[in-house]
């Protein structure tokens, strides 16, 4: 998947030499019980963990970042602007380092075999970061992370999505696990938190394709492992451990993945002569492409076109000083490719000088930089943000109404679709079960169950 910044998330590399105590720390024993009961894995050793103020964590974090810009990182924001993904004037290093910054809450550090976690007070909401990075602490006892996020040619977002769908599944078990009154606790400590998040990104500007993909693992990650554990438990995802997903549309749609297959491959575009290369061939992703699609033709026409995704590859060179990028995209057949075609020949007549071809089942996207005053033209729901709420959805079903993976994916994509984004967020982020938005989306549920379990 397209990547435009380096985030943190559960696992980094802050110092060097693994170490580990002889006992657990007593204030985080109980904390790491329940996680190996959980996860079904058992403690080879015991775990460090630090307990950091927020300006210890902070810089903690940022060890060996450099925000300073360059010739190659403005032209790499020239690439991603022709995709329409981002706009104006962007420091991608700068808003990367700023979002981990304040997004980060918690990180198992690999090499030297320690948890630190942003809170010097043990109350609800540092346990419950505690259950997730024990989690990524107790996984790397049994799977070998850095290996699995390098073994594959592109990006690591759907190996990240599992290491963390599984984090908060154990995590969201842990916080169920609390008494009334500290769940209450964690509910207004995590709402604070979240409120002071997006204050920070807002006033830093960070662009929010760079939010999204930072939330990627966490919005999706829950459900993929959802759907695991609902076809064969712990035994199921330690299996994808072992095997681990390689592209973002399995994660996006968690039927889509088998342990042991392997995804379709693509030809990479063709370096044009004379241009000097920016980023070498590489994975774009489902869920880019759907974003860069839905600012300018809105969702429902992006996931249309783009559901049958295969696999792609871009690269990205400038020509004359500006930036350019031409990407390839496999569908499943001929006829998606030719839906694709239509909806990638109405993104182009948003941006000035693209184009877009079709070859069988192959869709050839190409773009320059449009320049920093160039705005998309955001067309109804947000792309992202609708997915998520249909992943969100789909977890739901497998997990409280018990309907399997594939009857659950194709009922949130119904509902989605018959309800609307702004009804099924309501309906999900109502407390009340007989509040109006949780009583209309009931009433829909039936209707959306049936036609999926009467569709082939």
């Amino acid at each position: 998947m397209l990547i435009v910044g380096v985030v943190v998330v559960a696992t980094g590399a802050l110092a060097k030499g693994p170490s580990y105590p002889k006992a657990w720390d007593p204030r985080v024993a109980p904390i790491a019980q329940f996680v190996e009961k959980q996860r079904g894995l058992h403690w080879k050793h015991p775990v460090k963990v630090e307990f950091l103020a927020d300006k210890q964590f902070v810089a903690a974090i940022s060890q060996g970042d450099d925000s300073s810009g360059s010739p190659d990182d403005q032209s790499y924001v020239g690439a991603v602007r022709a995709f329409g993904l981002i706009s104006g004037n962007v420091d991608l290093s700068k808003s990367s380092q700023d979002f981990q910054q304040t997004d980060v809450v918690g990180l198992y550090e690999n090499n030297d075999r320690t948890v630190f976690v942003r809170g010097d007070t043990l109350n609800p909401n540092v346990r419950s970061v505690l259950a997730h990075e024990l989690t990524h602490a107790l996984q790397a006892q049994y799977f070998n992370l850095d290996k699995m996020r390098s073994g594959h040619q592109d990006d690591d977002s759907a190996v990240t999505a599992l290491i963390e769908g599984d984090a908060v599944r154990v995590q969201n078990a842990y916080e169920q696990s609390l008494s009334s009154s500290d769940q209450q606790l964690l509910i207004q400590e995590q709402d604070q938190t979240g409120g002071q998040i997006d204050k920070s990104n807002s006033e830093q500007k960070i662009p929010q394709f760079l939010i999204d993909q930072g939330d990627f693992p966490y919005d999706f990650g829950p459900t993929f492992v959802a759907a695991l554990v609902a076809e064969g438990g712990n035994d199921k995802v330690n299996a994808a451990f072992r095997d681990p997903p390689t592209l973002d549309s399995q994660i996006i749609t968690p039927g889509s993945y088998a342990p042991g297959g392997r995804p379709p491959s693509v030809r990479a575009p063709v370096l044009p002569r004379g241009a000097h290369e920016i980023q070498s061939p590489s994975g774009f992703g489902q869920l880019p492409l759907t974003e860069m699609l839905g600012d300018e033709i809105g969702y429902p026409a992006a996931w249309s076109a783009t559901r049958n995704w295969q696999q792609d590859q871009w690269i990205g060179y400038t020509v004359d000083g500006r930036s350019c990028v031409d990407l390839t995209v496999l569908s499943n057949s001929s006829g998606s490719a030719a839906g694709l075609l239509q909806a990638g020949e109405k993104w182009a007549s948003h941006l000035p000088g693209a184009r877009v071809t079709r070859s069988g089942a192959i869709v050839d996207f190409h773009s320059c930089d449009p320049g920093s005053a160039w705005k998309p033209a955001q067309s109804g729901d947000d792309t992202y943000t609708a997915l998520a709420t249909q992943s969100v959805l789909t977890y739901q079903l497998i997990t409280d109404a018990h309907l399997s993976v594939p009857l659950a994916t194709c009922t949130s994509d119904r509902l989605l679709t018959s309800v609307g984004l702004k009804e099924l967020e309501a309906g999900e982020q109502a407390t009340d079960p007989n509040s109006p938005a949780v009583q209309a989306l009931q009433k829909q549920l039936p209707a959306a169950v049936q036609a999926c379990s009467q569709t082939p």
